[in-house]
C-alpha cells in the first residue's frame, strides 16, 4: 500500500516535494513564469521535482507488481533476501521486491516530510511575517504620500503592488495549512516502511493498529488537498477566459492611446510582462526574524520594485511613443496582444485547469481505494452487510474490496507521475501553432 501523490505538494502543489507543485503547476494568476503557490517550493529546482516523480512511479509500480504477484519468481522469494542478510523473524519474510519498495518509501518519508516542513516554515510562516513587514512599509509610504492615488498611473502601480502582497499573504497562510497535511502524510510513511519489512507484524512500532492509524492520518491529510485540486482547476478555467478578455481590451487601449492604466492590476500586469513578474516577496523566506540590516534591504528592494512597476505603467500610458523606453514598453504590450503570447498563455492556463481535474480524478480514486482498506480493518463482513458503510465496498466482500482498493490506489499513483513528467510536452502539443506568412 502506498500513499502521497507527488502532485499534491506540487500544488503548493504544489512544494505538486522538495523545498514542490503540481508542474501543476503555472501560478494561480496564470503567468508564464515559474509558479509561486501551486508549486511554490517544489519548483524551486527542477531536478528534485523529477526525482520525486520518478521515485513515486517506481514505488507504486513495484506495489502493482506485488499486488498481482507477477514478474520473475525470485523477486517474490524471501530466501533470496536471506542470501545477503538474514533478518530475525518475522522480518525474514521480506522479499527482494519488498526491499526495493521499502527503499522508495523511505525516500518518500524523508522527502515528503521535508517538503511539508518547508511549506509550513519558509513557504508559510516565515514568508507570512516578511509579507506583513512589507505591508507595514507600504502603509507608511501611503501615509506619507496621501495624494498618490490622485494620479491614475500611481493608483495602478499601488493596485498592482498591494494586490500582489495580499495574494502572497493568502498563499502563505494556505502553505501553512497544506504543509501540515503534507507533513502528516510524510511522517506516516515511516509505518509503510515498517510494513514492507514486516515489522508491523510485531509490536515494535505499534503493530498493525499503528499502521492503520498512519493510513488514517494520510487519508485525513489528503482530503483537503483534493479540495484544492478542484478549486485550482476551476480558477484556471476562469483565468483563461479573463486573459482573452484582457487581450482584447488592452489591444483597444493601445490603439486608442488611453485607458490602459485602468486595465492594470496584479494579474494583468503579470500577463502583459514578457516572462511574467516575480517580485522578491513571492519567494520563500529564508528566516523568521529580520534584523535592522535585513529590514533596510527589504525596504530598498521594495522601492526598486515599485519604481520598476511605476516606470512600466508610465511608459505604457505615455502619449509620446517616440521615446525609446515608451516605444519598448508599448512594443512589449502589443506583442502580448497581437503576437500571440496572451493566446498561448490562455491555452496553457486552460489546460492546466484540465490537468488539475485529471489529477483530482486520479487522487480521488486512490483516496477511495485506500479508504476501503481502513474500513475492512475495523469492520468484518457480517457487520458491514446491508449497511451504508458496507456499500462502500461496491458489492464485494472484505477480502476482494481490500485488495481491489489497494491496487486501484497503487495504479492511480503510478499513472500520476507520468502526467507530472509529461506536462511540458503535453502543453507543447496543445499550444496554437504559429503559421508563417508566405512572402512572395
Amino acid at each position: 500500500m502506498n500513499h502521497a501523490p507527488i502532485h499534491l505538494t506540487e500544488q503548493l502543489s504544489g512544494l505538486k516535494w522538495g523545498e514542490t507543485a503540481h508542474p501543476y503547476f503555472v501560478s494561480q494568476k496564470g503567468t508564464a513564469k515559474a509558479p509561486t503557490m501551486d508549486s511554490v517550493l517544489l519548483l524551486v529546482e527542477a531536478l528534485p521535482t523529477k526525482v520525486d516523480a520518478i521515485v513515486q512511479f517506481l514505488r507504486n509500480g513495484l506495489c502493482c507488481i506485488k499486488d498481482w504477484q507477477v514478474g520473475p519468481s525470485w523477486v517474490h522469494d524471501p530466501s533470496i533476501t536471506a542470501q545477503y542478510y538474514r533478518f530475525p523473524e518475522p522480518l525474514d519474510l521480506t522479499t527482494p521486491l519488498e526491499v526495493a519498495i521499502c527503499l522508495c518509501q523511505f525516500f518518500a518519508f524523508v522527502s515528503v516530510s521535508r517538503s511539508g516542513f518547508g511549506l509550513m516554515t519558509k513557504g508559510g510562516y516565515y514568508k507570512l511575517q516578511r509579507v506583513k513587514r512589507i505591508m507595514a512599509l507600504r502603509a507608511e509610504e501611503n501615509n506619507s504620500a496621501a495624494d498618490a492615488n490622485a494620479n491614475a498611473n500611481a493608483a495602478a502601480t499601488n493596485r498592482i503592488i498591494d494586490q500582489s502582497l495580499e495574494k502572497e499573504r493568502a498563499d502563505a497562510c494556505r502553505c501553512i495549512f497544506v504543509g501540515a497535511n503534507v507533513l502528516a502524510i510524510g511522517l506516516s510513511f515511516f509505518w509503510l516502511v515498517c510494513n514492507s519489512l514486516h515489522i508491523t507484524q510485531t509490536n515494535w512500532v505499534g503493530g498493525l493498529p499503528a499502521l492503520i492509524h498512519a493510513l488514517t492520518a494520510m487519508e485525513i491529510g489528503l482530503a483537503p488537498l483534493l479540495y484544492y485540486m478542484l478549486k485550482d482547476g476551476a480558477a484556471h478555467l476562469v483565468r483563461s477566459r479573463k486573459i482573452l478578455k484582457f487581450r482584447d481590451e488592452l489591444a483597444s487601449a493601445i490603439n486608442d492611446k488611453k485607458g490602459a492604466e485602468q486595465l492594470l492590476d496584479y494579474e494583468s500586469y503579470c500577463w502583459i510582462r514578457n516572462g511574467g513578474w516575480s517580485p522578491y516577496w513571492e519567494k520563500p523566506a529564508p528566516y523568521l526574524h529580520a534584523g535592522k540590516k535585513a529590514q533596510m534591504e527589504e525596504s530598498a528592494a521594495l522601492d526598486r520594485e515599485v519604481k520598476r512597476v511605476q516606470a512600466f505603467v508610465d511608459a505604457l500610458t505615455h502619449g509620446d511613443r517616440r521615446l525609446k523606453n515608451v516605444k519598448a514598453v508599448v512594443a512589449e504590450a502589443r506583442e502580448a496582444c497581437e503576437g500571440g503570447r496572451l493566446d498561448d498563455l490562455a491555452v496553457e492556463t486552460l489546460w492546466h485547469g484540465y490537468l488539475e481535474y485529471i489529477y483530482f480524478v486520479l487522487n480521488f480514486i486512490a483516496f477511495y481505494g485506500y479508504l476501503l482498506g481502513i474500513v475492512c480493518y475495523y469492520f468484518d463482513d457480517e457487520s458491514l452487510h446491508g449497511t451504508y458503510t458496507g456499500s462502500l465496498r461496491l458489492g464485494y466482500n472484505n477480502e476482494a474490496a481490500d485488495w481491489g482498493g489497494n491496487f486501484a490506489g497503487d495504479a492511480m499513483w503510478t499513472v500520476e507521475p507520468v502526467f507530472v513528467l509529461s506536462t511540458p510536452m503535453l502543453l507543447g502539443w496543445v499550444k496554437p501553432r504559429k503559421v508563417k506568412a508566405k512572402v512572395d
